[in-house]
């Protein structure tokens, strides 16, 4: 299971495979993805969940979420004052696990208080939760990254097919 990766060239690489020096000498980016969920409450026709096939070799497809404590577990030997971004991203909507993703930030951010972190979202988390988010995030996530795909609510609508309707 993959839960904390990287991005070179297109490719996954988990971060059991590949130190940050490694990285370094490699010209990746040091950015630390983290893969919590595939749940999504859309279904957008773009996205690679619908156009690829998911199998455990070519992506990050979860057989199981994993837990707020495997997830710390990946990162007690990663010296986080060398990452570059901390990034909730990957199949699914890093959001649905909002209590999840609070738990964990909280956990960066005792461990190196200047770590950036950020969030890649469909920004339905309001909708996903039933209750404003945005206060929880507050002094824990640095950029909030929302995939805005389309220019007035039909079109977004059409694009995401979101199960939350037009009002997403």
């Amino acid at each position: 299971m993959v839960i904390l990766y990287t991005v070179d060239n297109g490719n996954y690489i988990s971060l059991r495979n590949i130190t940050l020096d490694e990285m370094t000498a490699r010209g990746i980016k040091k950015n630390i993805y983290i893969n919590l969920t595939n749940l999504c409450p859309c279904a957008c026709t773009f996205c690679l969940r619908k156009t690829k096939e998911m199998s455990e070799s070519n992506s990050l497809w979860l057989k199981r979420e994993p837990t707020v404590e495997e997830v710390i577990n990946e990162f007690e030997n990663i010296d986080l004052s060398k990452c570059d971004e901390i990034i909730f991203c990957g199949f699914g909507e890093p959001t649905e696990r909002i209590n999840d993703l609070v738990k964990i930030s909280k956990y960066i951010k005792e461990k190196n208080p200047k770590a950036k972190i950020r969030i890649n979202t469909n920004g339905l988390g309001d909708l996903i939760n039933n209750k404003k988010i945005a206060p929880l995030l507050k002094d824990l996530i640095d950029t909030v990254s929302i995939s805005l795909n389309a220019s007035t609510e039909e079109e977004y609508y059409k694009l995401t097919q979101s199960k939350f309707g037009i009002k997403s």
